[in-house]
């Protein structure tokens, strides 16, 4: 459950620093608490400076660099093994991503895993996943907080794990086929 997990592209707008800080503070309660990292750094650079700042919080194996996994079924191998899913990045008006709910909520909810998301991730993400009981909606400023309720709260885990399988299965091509299916009569 202590295991959070990032799968996406990898840029400063992600805000991936400010998880690794949770990591550091949350580890000093819960010592399993590790930081999955799947995707591609955009800027090589900025992946760099990522890393120092595990080495300098003195985490850096607890922030674990799968990097870019082009088989989504590996990717989906590693997100069933964590515990909260993050998708904590900003977006504005003027971003085609404000109107829309990111891909990676879909993954991360068919994996279980209930997600933390900024309240500027655009109205639709926050929409979708405060009307859905996919996850928490939380400021930037309040990550580690949101972590630590969830993570002393089970029952509330548990609630959110649950809402994402269920929301997920709508999903489901193959429902959706015998639906269709039974309404036209085959």
């Amino acid at each position: 459950m202590h295991r959070l997990v990032y799968y996406g592209g990898v840029n400063a707008s992600v805000h991936l620093d400010k998880a690794i800080n949770a990591v550091k503070i949350l580890s000093q309660s819960w010592q399993d608490t590790e930081l999955l990292i799947i995707g591609k750094a955009w800027d090589p650079e900025y992946e760099k400076v990522l890393y120092q700042h595990a080495v300098k919080s003195v985490i850096e194996k607890k922030i674990i660099w799968h990097g870019q996994i082009s088989n989504p079924a590996d990717a989906y191998a590693i997100l069933v093994t964590c515990g909260v899913a993050l998708c904590i990045y900003e977006t504005n008006p003027s971003m085609p991503s404000w109107y829309q709910l990111p891909g990676k909520i879909y993954a991360y909810a068919a994996c279980g895993l209930p997600v933390l998301v900024l309240d500027t991730s655009g109205p639709i993400t926050v929409k979708t996943v405060t009307q859905n009981k996919l996850g928490i909606v939380t400021s930037l400023e309040g990550i580690v907080s949101c972590l630590q309720n969830l993570f002393e709260n089970q029952a509330r885990y548990a609630d959110l794990s649950t809402s994402t399988l269920a929301w997920a299965s709508e999903y489901d091509w193959e429902k959706k086929f015998d639906l269709h299916c039974r309404r036209i009569g085959l």
